[in-house]
């Protein structure tokens, strides 16, 4: 390839000057298409539609857990964990899946609470059974043993709800004791070091599903 004046010469072709113009307009009017066709706003929107996905669709999934080893002789208890989740559509159902393990010297339990769009915690039978009570440990469970406590088997929850809103949905567990018997999270009663001293993680999960 070689310049001769104007001209380009290719393997003994010339390509004159007004040619070399032409296709550089010619490439400049493909590349303005390119781009256009590649909006990265209009390939998002097309890529990223939930309204076009099918029924049964997991929209979303969130979820939190903790290890912590958090005890409490209060019946006003403690929040264990926490997570929030906006629901892309109105009617959409959530999946919420809870194993939260600890032990208890006597009376104890835990339970759900809700709060939608920030407004006030609430309990009941949305996400709950009709009793005072909930998860259920120490000497009201099957796991009651005397002495020094293992970590019982954990209290677990599968729900399939609708809130109802398109505003964000907080979701919590909470944790209490009936008295000076005490809660456990995560562990046992049992002395440190001992054989009987363990420890493990409780999980909380939520996913969206369309309709």
């Amino acid at each position: 390839m070689v310049i001769s004046g104007n001209n380009l010469v290719i393997n003994g072709t010339t390509v004159e000057a007004a040619d070399l113009t032409n296709v550089a307009s010619i490439t400049s009017d493909v590349q303005t298409q390119l781009n256009s066709k590649a909006n990265t706003s209009t390939v998002n929107s097309q890529v990223w539609d939930y309204s076009q996905m099918p029924s049964g669709s997991v929209l979303q999934v969130v979820n939190t857990s903790t290890d912590a080893e958090t005890s409490t002789t209060s019946q006003s208890g403690f929040e264990a964990m926490r997570l929030a989740i906006t629901p892309k559509f109105q009617n959409s159902k959530i999946i919420i899946m809870g194993t939260v393990y600890g032990s208890g010297n006597d009376d104890a339990h835990s339970w759900l609470e809700y709060s939608i769009g920030g407004g006030a915690w609430q309990r009941n039978t949305l996400l709950n059974g009709d009793r005072v009570g909930g998860i259920a440990f120490g000497d009201v469970s099957i796991t009651r043993a005397v002495g020094e406590k293992t970590i019982q088997v954990g209290g677990s929850t599968h729900l399939f709800v609708s809130f109802n809103t398109l505003s964000v949905v907080e979701i919590r567990v909470m944790c209490a004791a009936e008295n000076t018997g005490g809660f456990w999270l995560n562990s046992g009663s049992a002395s440190p070091g001992s054989f009987n001293d363990t420890s493990t993680k409780s999980t909380l999960i939520a996913m969206e599903v369309k309709q």
